[in-house]
């Protein structure tokens, strides 16, 4: 058994890890190309917009991100209990985008935004909530069940086409920048859209095939409290993490400097850290589905587990860290000096995190809640203090990036030392 779920969980990363990484390098090369072509205003808003909107669905995840890999595996043997499980997660996921994600946006694109593009943005940035909110819950339905390969290539094939129309517009047609941005968003909407209609057929599909008898006899009694505490710690947890995260610290830049420094940072970041965001979109939600999975003798396979996840993290993310900062050596000459402190900045302190992502994991799955947010202290008061220290002009852009690296990083080895004596404790009792 156990050599059947580590094969799953490996061939899923390596269909997620080869089409993901084409698919970020291509669209990385085409925002610094609509960086090169439009005007800072106009790239301003079309990154803030993006900000906007994955800020909302992060903030909408609620923990669901973390929490249904989790919770799924108590019920994948169960397919009446299974079934019944995805239904709820995703009606609670599809109104919470509408009830509360529409509102949220409308009123930030009002008060964030100039006057003159919201007529222009509105219609289509909700669009795109919906349905960015409908795709990133039918992936990690998918990642939950190890099912990446259902749905790497056709899901990949859409972002790649999606891209090269990009440019296809960008290249061919004289457009003035608004119609530009407008198109861009209807590329979205279309390719998306369909994904979205594709990805629900092909799992539904699955969950045909994979019907089991009912069986209440191993139902899971009482599940609903745990799911419910542990969403809204995930929830909380991701949220004051995601603060310091490129989204976040784009619109804080915007607003509290300028459109220049906000736009040389996403580029920055952008062009600098492609193998942090194809590390984790590799991994997606599959480390805390395989974490998660039960074994008779358990700690003897949860330790297999973990050593099989943080080498395979390890393998993943050392080449990728190499290759980039070879192309980044490479094409040094062309960098400001801001730029080459924030890859510094950004490639080590990503690489630590990642590295050490799987004693997170661990906690997160154990549900080790305490060590967790104790780890967490030394993060959230840097974080502010520096923060405050930004809006009021005492620092600037490059000495905050590196204080809030440096306090995700303390952070990441405080979970590292607390899952290590955890487990040890746990295994002498």
């Amino acid at each position: 058994m156990y050599i059947f779920i580590k094969s799953k969980f490996l061939k899923a990363i390596a269909w997620s890890g080869c089409l993901y990484g084409l698919y970020k390098t291509s669209s990385t090369f085409f925002t610094i190309k609509l960086f090169n072509d439009v005007s800072c205003e106009i790239f301003s808003l079309w990154a803030s917009l993006n900000s906007i909107i994955f800020l909302i669905l992060l903030f909408l995840d609620g923990g669901l991100r973390k929490s249904i890999p989790h919770f799924a595996q108590l019920f994948v043997s169960k397919s009446f209990y299974h079934r019944s499980f995805i239904y709820s997660v995703a009606l609670v996921n599809f109104l919470l985008l509408l009830i509360v994600g529409i509102p949220l946006l409308i009123g930030i694109i009002y008060y964030l935004l100039p006057t003159l593009y919201t007529k222009y943005l509105l219609w289509p940035a909700i669009l795109i909530l919906i349905i960015e909110g409908i795709s990133s819950f039918c992936v990690i339905i998918y990642q939950a069940h190890f099912l990446q390969y259902l749905y790497a290539i056709p899901y990949s094939c859409a972002l790649l086409i999606e891209t090269a129309l990009n440019f296809f517009i960008l290249n061919k047609y004289n457009l003035s920048q608004e119609k530009l941005l407008i198109h861009l968003c209807i590329n979205k909407i279309i390719i998306k859209g369909l994904m979205c209609i594709i990805m629900t057929i092909i799992f539904w599909w699955w969950i045909s095939r994979t019907k089991k008898p009912y069986n209440h006899t191993h139902y899971p009694i009482f599940w609903h409290r745990a799911f419910i505490k542990h969403t809204a710690l995930m929830w909380a947890s991701t949220l004051i993490k995601s603060l310091s995260e490129r989204n976040f610290l784009l619109l804080l830049f915007t607003y509290s400097i300028n459109n220049m420094t906000a736009n040389l940072f996403k580029i920055s970041h952008d062009s600098t850290i492609i193998f942090q965001r194809i590390a984790f979109k590799t991994i997606g939600v599959s480390d805390t589905a395989f974490l998660t999975q039960h074994n008779k003798n358990d700690d003897h396979y949860t330790r297999n587990r973990f050593k099989v996840l943080s080498n395979t993290i390890m393998y993943m993310s050392i080449p990728l860290i190499l290759l980039v900062t070879g192309i980044f050596l490479y094409h040094l000459e062309r960098y400001s000096t801001d730029m080459i402190l924030i890859f510094i900045i950004f490639t080590i302190g990503y690489a630590l995190e990642i590295i050490l992502s799987p004693y997170e994991r661990m906690l997160e799955t154990q549900k080790a809640y305490r060590l967790l947010w104790i780890s967490y202290i030394p993060y959230m008061f840097i974080f502010i203090i520096s923060t405050i220290f930004l809006i009021k002009g005492i620092i600037m852009h490059i000495p905050y990036l590196l204080s809030i690296q440096i306090a995700r990083a303390i952070s990441a080895c405080n979970i590292r030392y607390y899952s290590n004596n955890y487990f040890f404790r746990k295994n002498i009792s």
